[in-house]
């Protein structure tokens, strides 16, 4: 590949990232592209599988039950209970009482389809986080939600995230 298009965004466009966040702005993650944001960005949380043995942990493409807060903005219109597509897993700890995680993998019956090595890592942990930094915020979806005929279940997380950037108070403060 030609240089110009290799290597990433570098560190200007870390900054610029960042600076669009702290500003003001929504970054919403899909799937691994959480680790770039909670590495770059220094948020206040951790991915809880990131130095575990495959031996302990895989899951190459399964369909696991997560559990939604429909009071929050991104579970706006969906089921307390939805399947979601999850292949490798990420799961999330918040190390900030201001990081919401509206949506988690279920603690019991997790593995709704497929083959899971090691689920009990995930079990009750989020796999969304909406987490403020500076005036913005960043959405982790820890999943791809908008994988394949799986979508349907799951694309309305990614539609409430964008929904949700652009919210604003009703004019009056009600």
């Amino acid at each position: 590949m030609p240089d110009e298009y290799t290597g990433g965004i570098g560190d200007e466009g870390v900054k610029a990232v960042a600076d669009f966040v702290d500003s003001g702005g929504t970054l919403v993650t899909l799937n691994r592209a959480a680790e770039f944001a909670i590495r770059h960005l220094q948020l206040p949380v951790t991915q809880s599988l990131e130095n575990v043995n495959p031996r302990e942990f895989y899951c190459p493409g399964s369909l696991l039950r997560v559990e939604i807060d429909t009071s929050h903005p991104l579970g706006y219109g969906l089921s307390r209970e939805q399947a979601a597509w999850v292949e490798g897993g990420l799961a999330f700890e918040a190390r900030d009482a201001r990081v919401a995680g509206p949506v988690k993998y279920a603690s019991r019956d997790l593995l709704m389809s497929g083959w899971l090595l090691g689920g009990s890592r995930l079990q009750g942990k989020p796999v969304v986080l909406d987490v403020p930094k500076g005036k913005g915020r960043v959405i982790l979806l820890g999943f791809r939600p908008q994988y394949r005929g799986q979508s349907y279940a799951t694309f309305p997380l990614f539609f409430n995230s964008l929904y949700y950037a652009a919210a604003k108070p009703p004019a009056g403060g009600r």
